[in-house]
C-alpha cells in the first residue's frame, strides 16, 4: 500500500471520557502535555475505534438577543447575556462577545430556537423517547471541525455518576472521525491546568475522585460531539447525521443501561469559511521542517509541511515515520503565549515518499485570527515552553 491518507492517517484526540476522568483523578493538577499523536491508523479502523469512545467536551430566545443587540450594541449585550449553552461555552471557552461575533459571522448556528429564516434549521426538532428529551442546541464549524451540542432532559443522574450513551455516531461525507461526551464542567486554563468553567479550582470528593458538574441548575445534562474531516475534505455546507442510542451510566469503562432508545438528527453545517490561509514557506527552527501553508480559523488550524520523514521500526507496523514538530499553540500580538491551544485532531503523510505532512487540530478556546502574531511548535515531549518551543512568525511570503 502506498504512503497515503489510508495507510498513514493518524489522529490525536482527547482520551475517552471514561478514561480521562480516572486520569484527572490521579493527575488533576498536572498540566496538559500538549499535542501528541497515534500513527498508522487506516481510516475505517480509526472511525470504528473512535465511535466506541467518548472524548470531547440553553440559550434563551434568539429574538430577544437580536433585539438587545440592535438596541444596546454588542458591548452592552456581552455584559450579562449567555448566548451559547454551558457545554459549548466551555468546549470553546468563548466569552459573550466572541459568541455573538461567531453567530453574526455565520460560523455558529443556534439550533434551539423557532425564530429562524433558515428552513433547514427550523426543521430540527427535539426528540423524546421514554420520557428523555434530546434537543440540539448549537453547531459551530469550520472546514475541518464541527462541534454540535445537545441538551438532555428527563434523565435523573445520581451523584458522582458519569452519564453515557451506549452508542454515538455522526456520519457525513468527508468526516473520518467523531467523538462525543457529556459535558462535566471542567476545562483547561491558559496554562493547561484543569479548572471548572467558572475559573475555580477543581475539587475532589472523599475518595479522591474529581467532582464533576454534569447537570445544569435545572438538572439538564449537556452533550457535545466533535467531527473531524479528512485532511483534503471539508465539512462546510454538508449535513451531519447524528445517532445517539441508549442512555445510562459508566464506571471503570463498564456501561450500565438505564433506558433503551434512539435519538436521531440531521444537522446542517454552515457554508461560511472562517479560515484565513497563509503561504509561509517558513522553517521550523533547525528541525528540517518547512511550514508551507496554514489554514487558521477561530476554532482550529491546519498546517502543511515539507518534511522528509525517516522510516522507523515500530512493533506491529512497517509504515512508521518520524514526524515534524507539531503545532501546539499561538503567540498573540501583545506577547501573550497560548502553548496549550491544540486540543486534538489528526496528522500524517499524504504522499508516497513521506515528504509532505499535514497536521490539523481543534482549539480548546476561540481565538481572534487577526490577533495572532506567531505559531508555536513543540520541539519534543514535555512542557511546551522556553527552549522546548519553536516560534514561527505568521508572515506571508512576499
Amino acid at each position: 500500500m502506498s504512503v497515503d491518507e489510508h495507510s498513514i492517517f493518524s489522529v490525536d484526540i482527547e482520551l475517552p471520557a471514561i478514561v480521562q476522568k480516572k486520569a484527572d483523578t490521579a493527575f488533576s493538577m498536572i498540566k496538559k502535555k500538549g499535542t501528541g499523536y497515534m500513527e498508522n491508523f487506516e481510516k475505517e479502523n480509526l472511525k470504528k475505534t473512535l465511535k466506541k469512545a467518548g472524548a470531547f467536551k440553553r440559550p434563551t430566545a434568539a429574538a430577544v438577543a437580536v433585539c438587545a443587540l440592535a438596541l444596546c450594541g454588542i458591548t452592552a449585550l456581552a455584559a450579562g447575556y449567555h448566548y451559547w449553552s454551558r457545554s459549548m461555552s466551555g468546549t470553546l471557552q468563548a466569552d459573550e462577545v466572541q459568541q455573538i461575533e461567531l453567530i453574526q459571522n455565520g460560523v455558529a448556528d443556534i439550533l434551539d430556537t423557532q425564530d429562524t429564516d433558515d428552513s433547514a434549521l427550523a426543521e430540527i426538532k427535539a426528540v423524546t423517547v421514554g420520557g428523555v428529551t434530546v434537543k440540539p442546541m448549537e453547531v459551530i464549524a469550520d472546514s475541518h471541525f464541527a462541534h454540535i451540542s445537545f441538551s438532555i432532559s428527563g434523565y435523573t443522574l445520581g451523584e458522582q455518576v458519569e452519564p453515557s450513551f451506549e452508542h454515538m455516531d455522526a456520519d457525513c461525507e468527508g468526516v473520518v472521525a467523531v467523538n462525543g461526551s457529556f459535558y462535566d464542567g471542567i476545562v483547561s486554563d491558559s496554562n493547561g491546568n484543569p479548572v471548572y468553567d467558572d475559573g475555580t479550582p477543581i475539587k475532589l470528593d472523599e475518595s479522591g475522585a474529581v467532582i464533576s458538574h454534569y447537570t445544569d441548575d435545572d438538572g439538564t445534562l449537556e452533550y457535545v460531539i466533535t467531527c473531524i474531516s479528512a485532511y483534503d475534505r471539508t465539512i462546510l455546507g454538508k449535513t451531519i447525521h447524528v445517532e445517539l442510542e441508549n442512555i445510562g451510566t459508566t464506571y471503570h469503562a463498564d456501561y450500565e443501561n438505564v433506558l433503551s432508545g434512539k435519538w436521531e438528527f440531521d444537522i446542517p453545517v454552515t457554508e461560511k469559511n472562517s479560515a484565513k490561509t497563509y503561504a509561509l514557506g517558513a522553517s521550523v527552527g533547525d528541525s528540517g521542517a518547512t511550514v508551507t501553508t496554514v489554514e487558521l480559523s477561530p476554532i482550529s488550524i491546519k498546517v502543511n509541511y515539507d518534511f522528509q520523514g525517516e522510516k522507523v521500526s515500530q512493533e506491529g507496523s512497517d509504515k512508521s515515520y518520524t514526524n515534524p514538530p507539531l503545532f501546539c499553540g499561538v503567540r498573540l500580538k501583545d506577547g501573550t503565549m497560548l502553548p496549550y491551544l491544540a486540543d486534538g485532531g489528526s496528522g500524517g503523510y499524504t504522499d508516497e515518499t513521506a515528504a509532505q505532512y499535514y497536521f490539523m487540530s481543534a482549539f480548546d478556546r476561540v481565538i481572534d485570527v487577526d490577533n495572532v502574531d506567531a505559531l508555536l511548535f513543540r520541539k519534543a515531549d514535555g512542557t511546551p515552553s522556553g527552549d522546548n518551543l519553536y516560534i514561527v512568525p505568521l508572515v506571508q511570503q512576499q
